[in-house]
């Protein structure tokens, strides 16, 4: 737990950095309207003809021999000590054994720097409220409280190049949006806001995870069936010695696609306890949830799904479906509901 704290604590004070190299360059950048108190409530003259003058590739600030500039260099050193000293404790982490949360959220997901750099970027907001203020200020509007895709991409970018490479990161099919990690949210101020103009907001569930919390998604909370639901069937010795054999062959057979297990047949059959038999001998819990509640949930099949297949995977869990039949019954009629289930 410590180490985790020292990890995300180096990550803050890096974040700490970008933050003020970019209140430096907008200094730079707007001179002496940073200190007026009026700033982003209108647009003077001098800042469109400096956005005119300005191409779209354009660094925002030429380093030089400059103190301003100077500064920039020295927080551009520090940056790059800091991250030196994350390396060196993710490094350390691997060779213990152990399993920085923010590494394991990485590798779970895929994520790649920006992306994990997003994830501490909202954070942070979570951590201390300080962040909110400093946010405000770089969007030069008191109400976004909340990191911009701008934001981001200000803060982690050196190069047009760059940022275009980034947006990537929050396309639909990325990691961060695929599995919900971060949301995109609308500008309240527009109807429909460009992608740069969008507030990021971290998942509640991976907030926790991050800060060494093992609480299940409440999301989930009403569709979990419980240990002891329903009565306790007893295996005969074939299918006992069947699922002990999947559980011996699951790591090196199916580590990479794991397959659909069906459990079938009439109530008090044991479905549910071979499922748990199946789990226990893959050492791994059970996550077993109602697919009828999840159906009718407000939530919807497809977002619950995607919830607890997140929660699997953050987990280890074994991912178990009960009332699968709920969707089979001739009253219902959302075929979404079967292309979620069979897709």
């Amino acid at each position: 737990m410590q180490d985790a704290l020292e990890h995300t604590l180096a990550h803050l004070s890096r974040l700490d950095l970008l933050v003020r190299r970019e209140v430096l360059r907008l200094r730079l950048a707007i001179g002496e309207q940073a200190t007026d108190e009026f700033r982003g409530l209108y647009v003077t003259d001098q800042e469109v003809q400096a956005l005119l003058d300005r191409p779209v590739d354009a660094p925002r600030v030429t380093v030089g021999a400059t103190s301003p500039n100077d500064d920039l260099v020295a927080l551009d050193r520090a940056i790059a000590n800091v991250s030196a000293r994350i390396d060196a404790l993710e490094t350390a982490d691997r060779e213990s054994g152990c399993s920085l949360p923010l590494v394991r959220l990485t590798e779970l997901f895929g994520l790649d720097g920006i992306e994990r750099d997003t994830l501490i970027i909202c954070l942070a907001a979570e951590l201390d409220l300080k962040y909110e203020r400093l946010y405000s200020y770089l969007q030069d509007d008191v109400t976004k409280k909340r990191p911009t895709v701008d934001l981001v991409l200000r803060l982690l970018c050196a190069s047009i190049r760059d940022r275009l490479d980034a947006r990537r990161s929050f396309a639909p099919e990325a990691p961060l949006i695929r599995w919900s990690l971060v949301s995109l949210n609308e500008d309240p101020g527009t109807r429909r806001s460009v992608l740069l103009a969008r507030y990021l907001k971290l998942d509640e569930r991976i907030a926790g995870y991050l800060l060494g919390s093992c609480d299940p998604d409440s999301r989930l909370a009403p569709f979990v069936v419980p240990e002891g639901h329903g009565q306790s069937v007893e295996l005969g010795p074939e299918l006992r010695g069947r699922l002990a054999s999947w559980g011996e062959a699951w790591p090196r057979t199916w580590a990479d696609l794991p397959p659909v297990v069906l459990f079938h047949g009439r109530y008090g059959t044991g479905r549910r306890t071979a499922a748990r038999t199946l789990a226990d001998a893959l050492g791994r819990p059970l996550l077993l949830l109602s697919l009828a509640g999840m159906a009718t949930s407000e939530a919807g099949l497809a977002q619950c799904l995607s919830l607890a297949e997140r929660e699997a995977l953050l987990t280890g869990a074994v991912l178990g479906l009960q009332d699968v039949d709920a969707l089979l019954r001739p009253e219902r009629r959302d075929e979404d509901d079967y292309r979620t289930l069979v897709w």
